[in-house]
């Protein structure tokens, strides 16, 4: 009589992990592949080429100006244009304070610039450059037409050779821009000089030719609509004529003084 014996067959350890690391080798290679394909699609099919660009926030800088300065092309794939490159590109151009860039697909760049806004102008000796109000230069003149801006003038010498971008620093300047700056927007059209050489002796002539002596820059919103008063009673009195300046350095001692008849 013979007898059978059942054994329990267990798995080989080693076979089951080296059976595992194959399936993993296999799964990374199919992701791979699934990369490589769908990152060549991407970059070549017509379906996220750039066609459109949507420009906000110019006024001075013209959209086509905006659009050769950004570097994308028309045409060029959405994924492989530099956006932070695009937004440093837009800054080299002087009326542009700040940028930005974002890409909408499947196919639509868009732009949004802060441009930086004229504030005065300023005399070179051999000529006048357009100050923004952090004195950044915007564009050089030979001579002035107009006057669009009231014109500052500081104790600061400027250098013959300077270029828009270049940025005009110095104490006395910065006095003018920051009374430019603190004077109500619709006074601006009114103004058509702004001497800060002194610091303490701060002057504005109107393009009336009437005098504005506002001492230190210090309250000038406040000592600004004194004087506008002033001005406006005059005028409704009709007395404006012969009147020398008005000084406003002591707003609430306000004082005005007309022209010597010698």
């Amino acid at each position: 009589m013979s007898h059978s014996h059942n054994t329990l067959q267990f798995p080989d350890p080693q076979k089951r992990k080296k059976k595992a690391g194959s399936l993993r080798w296999v799964l990374l290679l199919v992701l791979l592949l699934l990369a490589v394909t769908g990152g060549y699609y991407f970059s070549t099919t017509a379906f996220f080429a750039v066609d459109r660009f949507e420009v906000n926030g110019n006024t001075e800088v013209s959209r086509e100006r905006i659009i050769e300065l950004c570097g994308i092309a028309q045409g060029e794939n959405i994924f492989a244009a530099s956006l932070r490159r695009a937004e440093y590109s837009l800054t080299v151009e002087p009326r542009i304070k700040s940028a930005t860039v974002r890409r909408f697909l499947p196919s639509t760049i868009k732009i949004t610039v802060s441009e930086r806004q004229p504030a005065a102008y300023f005399s070179t000796g051999s000529g006048f450059v357009c100050l923004d109000s952090q004195g950044v230069v915007l564009q050089r003149y030979s001579t002035l037409a107009a006057l669009d801006f009231p014109l500052l003038l500081a104790s600061e010498a400027v250098a013959e050779g300077i270029v828009p971008g270049s940025k005009i620093e110095g104490p006395s300047l910065q006095d003018g821009l920051s009374v430019l700056a603190a004077l109500p927007a619709e006074a601006i059209s009114e103004i058509y000089e702004v001497n800060a050489a002194n610091a303490e002796k701060i002057v504005i002539f109107t393009k009336d030719r009437i005098e504005i002596r506002l001492g230190d820059a210090e309250g000038v919103t406040g000592k600004y609509k004194v004087a506008a008063e002033i001005i406006a009673n005059l005028k409704e009195a009709d007395k404006l004529a012969g009147l020398d300046y008005i000084d406003v350095s002591l707003p609430e001692k306000a004082v005005y003084y007309y022209k010597s008849a010698n």
